[in-house]
This record gives C-alpha cells, sequence and structure tokens, in this order.
C-alpha cells in the first residue's frame, strides 16, 4: 500500500534513509557504475510505502574535514514512493548529474550525503515572498527568455521548458546569498544568459517548499553498519 504524502503526517528522513543510500552509492560505486546494482526491496526504511517528492545531494569533503565542494545533486518535484525513489536518485546524483564525473572509489570515504523530503509547494506572492534557511524555491521564467546555446559558459544542466531551476532551503546560507542573489543565482542556472534585472524579477513565477531532511558522513555511514551487524 502506498501512502500519500500530507503536509502534516508525511514522514521524515532518518539514518535508515541515508544509510540505504549509501548502501546504494557504495554497491554502485565499487561495481564502477557497470552493472545494475540494486538492493532489495523489502521495507528497508521506516518511509516505505509513503510518497513524497525528494532530492539527494553529496558533498566531497577535503581531507581537513571541514572544505568541501558539492559532487552531486539531483531528486524529483513528482510524489515517488521513498524506497524505490531513494535508490534511483541515490544513482542518478552520485552518476548522472550532468555538472560532474560519477563519483569514485577514491571520493567515497569523504563523502557526505543528505536525503531531503519536500513539502506541497505553495505559491509566492512575489520573488522575495520565501524565508532564506527555511524555504526552498523553484523558479519559472517566462517563455518568452530562452537559453543562449551559444554563450561560452552555456547551461550544465539541459534547460527545461519554461526555464526553471531550485535551489534548496540550505543553498542560500551556504553561500552567503540574500534573496535577491539566490533569486538571480537560479535564473543563471536555469540555463538563462542574458540581464537579470527588476523588470525580469517581477515576471517570474516563484514557489517555495520546506524540506525535512538528514545528513551523514561516509564514516558514520560505516560505524553504523559495524554496530547493526553486531546486533
Amino acid at each position: 500500500m502506498t501512502i500519500p504524502l500530507s503536509a502534516e503526517h508525511s514522514p521524515a528522513p532518518s539514518v535508515a534513509e541515508v544509510c540505504f543510500v549509501f548502501d546504494i552509492l557504495t554497491a554502485n560505486v565499487n561495481a564502477g557504475w557497470q552493472s545494475d546494482t540494486s538492493i532489495s526491496y523489502n521495507g528497508t526504511v521506516p518511509s516505505a510505502g509513503h510518497k513524497s517528492p525528494l532530492f539527494v545531494k553529496y558533498k566531497l569533503f577535503d581531507a581537513n574535514g571541514v572544505d568541501w565542494s558539492l559532487r552531486g545533486c539531483m531528486g524529483t518535484f513528482e510524489p515517488h514512493e521513498l524506497e524505490h525513489g531513494l535508490a534511483r536518485w541515490a544513482v542518478i546524483s552520485g552518476s548522472g548529474d550532468p555538472r560532474w564525473k560519477p563519483i569514485n572509489v577514491a571520493e567515497l570515504p569523504n563523502i557526505e550525503c543528505t536525503v531531503s523530503f519536500l513539502s506541497p509547494f505553495q505559491d509566492c506572492v512575489d520573488y522575495l515572498d520565501w524565508e532564506i534557511g527555511t524555504d526552498g524555491i523553484r523558479i519559472f521564467l517566462p517563455e518568452s527568455y530562452k537559453p543562449d546555446p551559444d554563450h561560452p559558459e552555456p547551461a550544465t544542466i539541459p534547460p527545461t521548458t519554461p526555464l526553471s531551476a531550485t535551489y534548496l532551503p540550505e543553498i542560500a546560507v551556504e553561500h552567503g546569498w540574500t534573496k535577491v542573489e539566490a533569486v538571480d543565482s537560479a535564473c543563471w542556472k536555469s540555463g538563462y544568459r542574458g540581464v537579470v534585472d527588476e523588470d525580469l524579477r517581477k515576471q517570474l513565477m516563484v514557489k517555495k517548499y520546506s524540506t525535512k531532511k538528514y545528513t551523514m558522513k561516509y564514516a558514520e555511514y560505516l560505524e553504523w553498519k559495524k554496530k547493526r551487524s553486531a546486533v
């Protein structure tokens, strides 16, 4: 039985969901992304049976464990049965994000994973009608605005029609952006390479959403697996 997501009763990701994603990631990385490696779906995670939009994000930390770079962040705005959705987007984020090469074995010990479940979307009154650190945003440009395939810095993610982009709630905080800077960056991320001014900002359709998330580093995942195997 699949349980639809509601804002009031939506599940939150837990250590089990993130470790499930790490199981999928580890198996595929160790196989060189060459085989159809998967984990059996038998109610492995507490959220199994529920549906939600979701994102899987990977960060790669340097040896100091402080500095990091984004290594993959992909997801879906369509509600997915969570166990199957987590398995799918664990793979897509780890190997199918067009901005990076697939995660490799050498990088795996320094990976951090965040699983986010998204709330239903709300329409913003204007492009400033959201809160930094609380709301994620998804912006849509008017259909008359098109990508520029000949620009020296073309879009790294294939543009949609109409042009659109999203940032999870934590992104503006991580970059120290104001709302205007986040919106302008989202316009660039969408593939638009023209001038972003107040006139364009006022024409944007903006939707906001919140997330429930859980984050874990690879070393913590290994420790969790060790404790589970000792039980």
